[in-house]
């Protein structure tokens, strides 16, 4: 019974597997079970006198190429910027230096024409903004005398420390800016505006030198051959301190009228600024003071060109109003006098009872008020 069991069973598996075996699709899975179940390598494999069939030895690695020098990159008309970690692709700065190195590299500029260049190119690109500029000067300068008794009473509050009065009058000035036109904000966008650009540029010159850019030794003209030092006859720090003072007296670049701030910013403004410059400068490389003094220039050719009446006309700029005797700025030596004479802190009680004994006057003067 056994013996039938087993001849059956194997009888049964043999006719099943013959009727599966008839599709091609388990044909293709017995071809690779076939496949898989091969034999491994052996040590007659290995250990044989047998020479290996179909085997070649591969090719020995090369080894890497040679990175350019500076040297050579230059001389290819290649920019170094990234090597050198001039380049940040989320900075300003990173895209004025590769216009300068374009400029000096495809034009065979010398370092202080790529400079130059760059300069009043991006001047250019900014004409609208000086538009903007010489408008907004424009119509502050027919409201001097409003604008002047409104910091003359804002004073006045200050030093007798009368802050009710103070807020008072600011709301009363803003009101009277938002009537005629003048915009604080955009006094603030036209100042970011001229102060970032210049910024911008003063930094990517800066580091050029700071990290020894190959050519800014030897990129000069004239007398000053070497870009990375001051000018040693200082004839680049006067002229830049002159401009300065020239740009600062016209309001080219404070979008504000330079007659309509007060007494001590003015004089700050048009004297310790240009001063401040030429001291800068003995420090600063004469690669700064080439930018400095180019976009100076550019702000004087602007200042000439608005003065122009067709111009100012095709531009929509409105005629400027000239300043009375009393607004024209005094000269320098009496005007720092009655800076640094005018008085400065909390007022004197006696200055207080004078004042109020003045006001009690002008009131007692007064016609009497009549009831109705």
């Amino acid at each position: 019974m056994l013996h039938f069991s087993r001849n059956g069973g194997r009888f049964f598996s043999n006719t099943v597997y013959r009727s599966l075996t008839q599709y091609p699709t388990l044909d293709r899975k017995t071809s690779v079970l076939n496949i898989v179940q091969c034999r491994g390598i052996g040590t007659k494999d290995i250990f044989t006198s047998e020479p290996l069939k179909n085997f070649t030895v591969p090719d020995a690695p090369l080894h890497p190429l040679p990175t350019k020098s500076l040297t050579e990159m230059l001389a290819e008309k290649q920019s170094i910027l990234s090597e050198m970690g001039l380049f940040e692709w989320y900075k300003p700065t990173g895209y004025i230096r590769y216009a300068m190195e374009y400029c000096h590299l495809s034009f065979d500029i010398p370092w202080w024409g790529a400079i130059a260049a760059t300069t009043i190119t991006l001047r250019l690109l900014l004409f609208y903004v000086q538009v903007l500029t010489q408008r907004n000067v424009a119509i502050q300068s027919h409201y001097r005398d409003e604008m002047t008794e409104f910091q003359r009473r804002m004073r006045n509050a200050q030093l007798e420390n009368d802050f009710r009065s103070l807020q008072l009058i600011l709301l009363e000035q803003n009101t009277f800016m938002k009537e005629k036109g003048i915009k604080q904000s955009k006094q603030l966008f036209l100042m970011l505006a001229n102060s970032s650009i210049f910024m911008s540029q003063f930094w990517a010159v800066k580091k050029f030198v700071t990290l020894s850019y190959p050519g800014f030794e030897t990129g000069g003209l004239l007398w000053l051959q070497d870009l990375t030092i001051p000018d040693p006859l200082y004839v680049l720090q006067i002229a830049t301190s002159l401009t300065t003072y020239g740009v600062l007296k016209h309001g080219s670049e404070v979008s504000t009228d330079i007659e309509q701030i007060g007494k001590r910013t003015k004089y700050l403004l048009l004297f310790g600024l240009p001063a401040t410059s030429f001291v800068v400068n003995c420090f600063f490389p004469s690669a700064i003071g080439i930018y400095w003094l180019t976009s100076n220039c550019m702000s004087l050719i602007y200042i000439a060109l608005f003065k122009i009446g067709a111009v100012r006309g095709f531009l929509k700029i409105p005629n400027k109003a000239p300043p009375t005797e009393t607004q024209k700025t005094k000269h320098l030596v009496k005007g720092i006098f009655e800076l640094f004479s005018s008085p400065k802190g909390e007022v004197p009680i006696n200055e207080i009872r004078k004042r109020d004994m003045e006001n009690f006057e002008k009131a007692s003067k007064r016609a009497p008020i009549k009831k109705k």
